[in-house]
């Protein structure tokens, strides 16, 4: 064997020590960096579990203590009226002031805007999510804040 295939194999096998050596560090970089990672993400969870604490509290009850109307059978036309709202974190700055939209049963509608025009206050006031300040927002005609 030639002096030139021994100093292969040692590079061969050097190369292959080095690659074990930095997979071997590799995988205890992983487990730390995963420590970190479990203890942001309990973290976050228990953020979030408070948040939604709080704002279970705020709500007006649920549907088993609250009066209202169930709905039997919904054709799922939806009506903004006259609606006025700004979000209770900002009561100054109005977002709608007389929103009038009709959305029949059975059809499609796509609001289209620019960032910050109120594309979605719109699904968060329809998902009760907020209330408008005045105005109605009607399901199938029915006041959605008189539908448990």
């Amino acid at each position: 064997m030639g002096l030139a295939r021994k100093v292969r194999k040692e590079y061969i096998k050097a190369g292959a020590i080095a690659e074990q050596a930095i997979s071997s560090i590799r995988t205890v970089y992983s487990f730390v960096g995963e420590k970190k990672t479990i203890n942001e993400y309990t973290a976050a969870l228990n953020g979030s579990m408070k948040l939604a604490e709080a704002r279970s509290s705020q709500r007006r009850g649920n549907s088993e203590s609250m009066g209202g109307e169930t709905l039997q059978n919904v054709s799922g036309e939806v009506e903004f009226k006259n609606v006025k709202f700004a979000y209770p974190s900002r009561p100054t700055n109005v977002i709608f002031h007389n929103l009038n939209l009709k959305i029949s049963a059975g059809k499609k509608l796509a609001l289209v805007g620019v960032s910050g025009s109120g594309k979605s206050t719109v699904i968060a006031l329809l998902e009760r999510f907020y209330d408008p300040l005045d105005g109605q927002i009607l399901l199938d005609g029915i006041c959605h804040g008189a539908i448990k």
